[in-house]
């Protein structure tokens, strides 16, 4: 088995994304046929700025992707997104408040995000999958 040192291990690390986040706060993985892993991860970048952001690994460990599975800005997301497989796609399950005025996406509803297996762009339909009063 090989062996690897902690400052060999510090040296590999690499940030998949920018923006802080509590501390309760966790991504979710999936992998992809193709070996690619798929990382969501909750994230602010300022005030009323909440989203999700997405990075793809290579198998070779290198980012080979990044984008946002939401447009920044909402108010309020779940700390504990669901990333998982759905055909040939992938699909995020979520909570959260994008607006605060009264409407559809104010109600803290579960909603659910798609892309396709490579992940180069997300659709938000405008349906829910549940409803939440605690996102």
């Amino acid at each position: 088995m090989p062996r690897c040192s902690i400052e060999r291990l510090s040296r590999s690390r690499h940030a998949v994304g920018a923006g802080t986040v509590g501390i309760t706060y966790q991504s979710s993985q999936h992998r992809t046929p193709d070996g690619v892993l798929h990382v969501i991860y909750p994230k602010m970048t300022g005030v009323d700025a909440a989203s999700y952001g997405h990075a793809a690994i290579d198998a070779n460990g290198h980012l080979s992707g990044q984008n946002n599975v939401l447009t920044p800005g909402w108010s309020t997301i779940d700390a504990t997104p669901a990333l998982i497989g759905d055909g040939d796609g992938l699909r995020a399950v979520f909570g959260g408040i994008q607006s605060t005025d009264p409407g559809f996406w104010s109600d803290g509803r579960m909603y659910t995000a798609t892309a396709p297996e490579d992940a180069s762009a997300w659709t938000l339909p405008a349906q829910a999958v549940g409803i939440s009063h605690s996102a």
